[in-house]
């Protein structure tokens, strides 16, 4: 009965760790980049280290995981018990309801995953998890309350109706009755409305008995039992549903937010804190369930937890303003322009020039650690002759064991041949500038899919193919500043697919003479 459950857990534990292998996971610290970018800082670490932490609302988030997991995993818990003692169910009838009422609140709950994004986009990610996660889970905590006229059957048998029957059958075990399936078991029912001769109706599948252990109903040993109203099954599925629409919103939301307000600091150790705090809610729930459920009934269990989460959603509430993504600051005005698409004329080419010389200090600081720059320049250098070819194919250093990274600036370069990209599929950077070239041709980049960073500057272009930087999805900086492009070569659709693209650098002079 219990070890599937156990064996399919162990499958999908290793499905995971497979999933988790560095060569299947490649962790890509693009929020660490752009913050360096915007700040202009030398390395990520620096980056990050300079942005402190909202610890108020990093503290706040791990605390309300802890109330949600903790909620959703004493429901889990107390399911089946709960049932057993309200409805008067077999442990058989509890497994095979419960699976079947969890098995739909999985499914309701996968649909509820889809909405969020879409649902986020929409409604604020704070107001979706207040309103959507917390909200929800207090009602289904309020729902449990009991609200049924009669109080729950208790697990008792009539001592005489017994007596009789044993008299008849020594092997006979009396057991109360469900009040709420007639679902086939092994178990003799009694009807002790019956008040004449007992009455025995045997439903039986199975040829074990069950002890004199198994009694149906609320334990009479729970004094509650005696005096609290009992829980309809209505109440039970609200309460459930309820359940399963606001745990996945909650839990969701909460990592997302929280891992937004850490910022592009490295996660794990904070990760590893919120949870820790969703296991110690799981080690507390059994605690909880004996101490308070077992003791003191549905009142206490069920009013303690919706207050519980009352408060957290209130404070929540009250956090709104700071569950906000982590916010930083450029070190000068200049830095506002290599996050935005330019399109101003500048009058003076001094300051155009002087731009150009700053914005290229700093991409050489942010990306060029000093030492490799060194070694792949003294790598790359070409004898005058070369240099002052017209044309040139890249593809001519395929095998210099330098592939990532490519400079051929200020070489007086007035064309590019159709395939001087290929075989360089490993480029990540590529730097043309301060050359004389009108075009670029439209497969240039066809095979250097992954190619990071691209300098055109200081050229004469003039002409954009269209697509032609079409899917590189790992493109974080291009640079088409100081050339002779017209808005009739530059669209949205002209960098369409660049999806993580930062620096997008199209500030223009007047045309060079020639």
């Amino acid at each position: 009965m219990y070890t599937a459950t156990g064996w399919i857990n162990v499958l999908m534990g290793i499905l995971n760790f497979c999933l988790f292998l560095p060569f299947v996971f490649k962790e890509k610290r693009i929020a660490a980049r752009e913050a360096m970018i915007k700040q202009g800082m030398q390395s990520e670490k620096e980056a990050w280290k300079s942005m402190k932490p909202d610890y108020l609302s990093a503290w706040t988030l791990i605390f309300a995981f802890f109330i949600l997991v903790f909620n959703f995993v004493f429901l889990e818990t107390l399911a089946t018990p709960l049932t057993m003692d309200m409805f008067a169910w077999t442990k058989a009838e509890a497994l095979y309801y419960m699976a079947w009422i969890m098995a739909v609140g999985a499914v309701l709950a996968s649909g509820v995953f889809l909405m969020i994004g879409p649902l986020c986009k929409r409604i604020p990610e704070q107001h979706v998890l207040l309103w959507g996660g917390f909200f929800l889970m207090v009602l289904g905590r309020a729902v449990y309350i009991p609200m049924s006229d009669q109080p729950p059957k208790l697990a008792i048998v009539e001592n005489v109706t017994a007596t009789l029957f044993q008299a008849e059958d020594p092997n006979w075990k009396g057991v109360y009755g469900s009040n709420f399936t007639d679902v086939q078991s092994d178990m003799v029912r009694v009807d002790l409305d019956y008040k004449g001769p007992a009455f025995v109706d045997r439903v039986s599948n199975l040829s074990d008995t069950v002890s004199s252990k198994d009694l149906l109903g609320c334990p009479s040993t729970q004094e509650w039992c005696k005096t609290t109203r009992g829980m309809t099954i209505f109440q039970f599925l609200l309460g459930y549903a309820f359940t399963a629409i606001g745990y996945p919103i909650g839990v969701t939301l909460i990592t997302t937010i929280f891992s937004k307000v850490l910022g592009p600091r490295p996660q794990g150790t904070w990760m590893g804190l919120m949870t820790g705090s969703g296991c110690m809610s799981r080690a507390l729930g059994p605690v909880f369930l004996s101490t308070i459920y077992t003791k003191y009934g549905l009142y206490w269990t069920f009013g303690s937890t919706a207050v519980m989460m009352a408060i957290t959603m209130l404070w929540l509430w009250h956090m709104r303003q700071r569950l906000a993504p982590a916010s930083y600051e450029s070190k000068d005005s200049r830095e506002d322009e290599l996050a935005t698409i330019n399109f101003k004329q500048e009058d003076s080419t001094a300051n155009q020039q002087e731009h150009d010389r700053t914005v290229m200090e700093r991409l050489e600081n942010w990306f060029r650690p000093r030492q490799k720059l060194k070694d792949r320049q003294s790598m790359l250098e070409t004898d005058e002759e070369y240099c002052e070819s017209d044309n040139i194919s890249l593809a001519l250093f395929a095998g210099d064991g330098f592939n990532e990274w490519k400079s051929i600036s200020n070489n007086g370069l007035n064309f590019i041949a159709d395939r001087a990209l290929e075989g360089l599929v490993s480029l990540s950077r590529l730097d043309i500038s301060q050359n004389r070239i009108t075009n670029l041709p439209p497969e240039l980049f066809s095979e250097a899919k992954h190619i990071e960073e691209i300098y055109l500057q200081n050229n004469s272009l003039n002409v954009l193919a269209p697509g032609i930087f079409t899917d590189l999805q790992q493109l974080h900086i291009l640079d088409l500043s100081n050339n002779e492009l017209t808005s009739e070569w530059i669209n949205p659709s002209t960098f369409k697919g660049l999806l993580r693209l930062i620096l997008l650098d199209l500030t223009t002079s007047s045309k060079p003479s020639q």
